[in-house]
């Protein structure tokens, strides 16, 4: 049985109203096309209000064991996806409102990978604020997900729910981030202390 460990890093911000481009979450996985070959997505959301998005993304990929690293430049693939507020109330910005909205960008591209290695990582990170003319840059946002290919062919967890929401001012709220597994392994999830650098 393959133990799958997921570091679930939660990153809050608190979004300026129009003055910065922020990110605000993100999401990386793999879907398995053969032993082989991966296909890789990356989901990035995004202040509707930023107008300068990137049409594609470059994921670094490493397997110490293995002595591999490659990047992988990913599309974006249409169409950007906004995400709706349960609560009426709510006027988004995308549409000359006041709340913040989101939007999400999806990226994917396949690799091959060249050997069987037990540590692959696929990583990403982007300057939150690298549009900001308000706020200081540097301030990163980082996804990554871990492949052990040696027992064959292997899904990543998926999280269908986005890891970004509303909340609604006197309603009970649950956050429910669902996952999903496809190859039926076990999962352990674990929180663990922010990153600090990159």
């Amino acid at each position: 049985r393959i133990f799958l460990f997921i570091s679930l890093f939660l990153t809050f911000f608190q979004i300026p109203k129009s003055e910065a481009g922020n990110v605000a979450a993100g999401d990386i996985w793999y879907e398995c096309i053969n032993d082989s070959t991966y296909r890789v997505f990356l989901a990035m959301y995004w202040d509707c209000q930023e107008v300068m998005l990137p049409l594609e993304v470059t994921v670094n990929i490493t397997a110490p064991s293995c002595g591999f690293q490659q990047f992988l430049t990913m599309d974006g693939v249409p169409p950007d996806v906004l995400v709706v507020p349960t609560c009426p109330q709510f006027e988004l910005n995308c549409f000359n409102g006041t709340t913040p909205g989101v939007k999400r960008l999806l990226f994917s591209d396949t690799i091959v990978l060249p050997q069987q290695c037990s540590d692959y990582n696929f990583r990403f990170c982007y300057d939150t604020r690298v549009h900001a003319d308000n706020i200081e840059a540097n301030q990163w946002m980082c996804v990554e997900a871990n492949l052990d290919n040696t027992n064959g062919c292997n899904n990543s967890p998926k999280f269908p729910n986005p890891p970004v929401d509303y909340i609604c001012a006197g309603e009970e709220y649950c956050f429910v981030q669902g996952t999903t597994e496809t190859d039926g392994d076990s999962l352990v999830i674990t929180f663990t202390d922010m990153e600090l650098t990159t």
